[in-house]
């Protein structure tokens, strides 16, 4: 029978692994032949690196939605949940009504005004992290990771 595969979210901020600064000798961050930087799964499971985070709206009439945000997303990058559209961001609120896959942002009273692109959506995600792994070095391995929610996945 057939391993069943198993996914762990792990909300994480940007993640960095043999990233040391002023470490003299470049060699002494660097996987070597035979014996690389391994990032592996456990076997049977995928572990999902999240970068976002998720917001229920406030209010909701139809497609339009309204949020109340803690943090200002990095880069201004918002998704809708669960289809992980990206919306764009448009300069004034009036705008959002008309056009479906765009997002009106006031930073001072951190309220988001979202039209979702998609039916059926439950809320936000918005982006706040940068890039999910720092890896420096060489002879580096990557195997059965996801990334979701950030600008950049992975700094190598």
């Amino acid at each position: 029978m057939p391993l069943r595969k198993h996914r762990s979210k792990y909300y994480e901020d940007d993640l960095s692994l043999n990233n040391r600064d002023e470490v003299i000798g470049y060699n002494a961050q660097c996987g070597k032949p035979g014996a690389p930087i391994r990032v592996i799964g456990i076997a049977g499971e995928t572990p999902v690196l999240v970068g976002g985070k998720y917001y229920a709206p406030v209010t909701a009439k139809g497609q339009i939605a309204e949020f109340k945000l803690e943090k200002m997303p990095h880069q201004n990058m918002v998704m809708e949940y669960p289809s992980h559209i990206e919306l764009q961001q448009v300069t004034d609120e009036s705008l959002v009504k008309k056009y479906p896959g765009t997002f009106f942002m006031d930073e001072k009273s951190k309220k988001m005004v979202v039209h979702y692109a998609a039916l059926e959506q439950t809320g936000i995600m918005a982006v706040q992290s940068r890039m999910g792994l720092r890896i420096c070095g060489s002879y580096i391995h990557l195997e059965n990771i996801t990334f979701e929610c950030y600008s950049q996945a992975l700094y190598l």
